[in-house]
């Protein structure tokens, strides 16, 4: 099951990141609120997580994915 969180350094705090897992991940648990889940568009996620995250051994962000 995918879902939606907000990451926090804070917990009186909550930026406007957050995060979209892909696959379970139990070390997450307790530290951080799932404020949704993805109930559409499961294509788009794939599409996502398909995309090269790493150059070089490099982690890379990435910043756009394509055109909506």
């Amino acid at each position: 099951m995918k879902r939606l969180m907000v990451w926090y350094d804070d917990p009186d705090s909550a930026g406007s990141s957050f995060s979209m897992l892909l696959g379970n991940a139990p070390h997450l648990d307790g530290q951080y609120a799932v404020f949704g889940k993805v109930t559409k568009s499961y294509d788009t996620l794939v599409k996502l997580e398909e995309l090269p995250t790493r150059k070089e051994g490099i982690f890379v962000m990435v910043k756009e994915a394509f055109p909506f």
